[in-house]
């Protein structure tokens, strides 16, 4: 695609909720997957691990992932919206007790981009940027271990879903 189409830049945030603790095995895939489309097209994102949602008087938690468009992005706002659908809303993948969307455009104006963020470079080097200006540039591997569960977490996770059989 050519670049031509996002001279106007873009933001997208899409909102991640787990309906039961158990469904945060989900949690890793879903952002895997996000950060790679990122990667793939350019695309500057921020996540927030156990984000407070308010809507009113009413409150939840789940995960928010911030994604904009940048002079490198190579898809248009259609485009990855398209994409995500085909990837995540439409269940292609069976991400049962997990619901997925994105905020309506109104609230992503009213929000402002998260001072910490992250631009891929050429592998393996992510940029970590705050309020849009470079602090450092790490490895990818190095990004991955802050949003990596604890090994306890997961243990205790995996056991409550899968206990051990008992005797007979």
């Amino acid at each position: 695609m050519d670049n031509s189409k996002n001279k106007r830049g873009w933001r997208i945030n899409i909102a991640i909720g787990y309906l039961f603790k158990e469904y945060l095995v989900h949690r890793m895939p879903i952002i895997e997957t996000l950060k790679y489309v990122a990667y793939l097209h350019g695309i500057e994102f921020s996540i927030s691990i156990n984000y407070q949602f308010e809507n009113g008087s009413e409150k939840s938690n789940g995960d928010l992932i911030c994604l904009r468009s940048t002079s490198n992005t190579m898809i248009s706002s259609r485009e990855f919206r398209q994409l995500f659908d085909l990837l995540l809303a439409s269940r292609s993948l069976n991400f049962s007790g997990v619901e997925i969307g994105t905020q309506y455009q109104k609230l992503v104006e009213k929000m402002p981009f998260p001072k910490k963020s992250y631009r891929f470079l050429n592998y393996p080097w992510t940029e970590i940027l705050n309020d849009g200006k470079r602090v450092a540039v790490v490895p990818y591997s190095e990004i991955q271990e802050e949003l990596k569960l604890d090994e306890d977490t997961l243990l205790k996770l995996h056991r409550d879903l899968y206990p051990p059989p008992t005797g007979h």
